[in-house]
């Protein structure tokens, strides 16, 4: 909303109400007016209304939360390979579902806070097998001092290394025609 001085429109979804309520106090909080909260049960409800009509679309994936075992050290004995199976094959279909909504040219970005590759590469590269018409779009990796360190396919941040909670992120480009 700072970055597009409150012009335009976020569309905001979750399927969880409560986290739409956070939302909009947080808003209002930072004066940020052009943010539209809606409650979904699938984004597929949004097709009909919004086909290929967003710039960006950004899902920020259900996923295993691995990258949040420093925090939560106990998580790690309740994380299976089930699991992660299942949540691979639900971020995919999230991926999917997406599709229609990203406008010819637009953007979509995709993140968790897993660690596993099962979660993050490897749901990226299914997606891109079943969609020849998106594209990876590199991301550039900036250091303290603000320079352009390095361009990456994959952005991750890892506890050990950044000292933050494991990331992962991806952006992937519509092609034009």
């Amino acid at each position: 909303a700072a970055l597009m001085k409150n012009r335009g429109e976020i569309v905001a979804t979750d399927i969880q109400e409560f986290r739409l309520q956070e939302l909009r106090k947080r808003a209002r909080r930072a004066g940020a007016f052009n943010i539209r909260p809606r409650f979904v049960n699938s984004i597929d409800e949004m097709a009909d209304q919004y086909q290929e009509y967003f710039d960006i679309v950004f899902v920020d994936a259900p996923c295993t939360g691995t990258g949040t075992i420093r925090r939560n050290p106990g998580m790690k004995w309740t994380v299976s390979e089930e699991m992660a199976r299942e949540l691979a094959a639900k971020q995919l279909a999230i991926l999917q579902s997406c599709v229609p909504l990203v406008k010819r040219s637009g953007r979509l970005a995709y993140a968790t806070c897993s660690l596993f590759k099962e979660e993050n590469e490897d749901v990226i590269a299914s997606f891109l097998a079943m969609h020849p018409d998106f594209s990876i779009l590199p991301i550039n990796v900036i250091d303290q001092s603000g320079e352009v360190k390095d361009s990456v396919n994959f952005h991750r941040l890892l506890p050990h290394r950044h000292g933050t909670d494991g990331f992962f992120c991806a952006v992937l480009q519509k092609s034009i025609l």
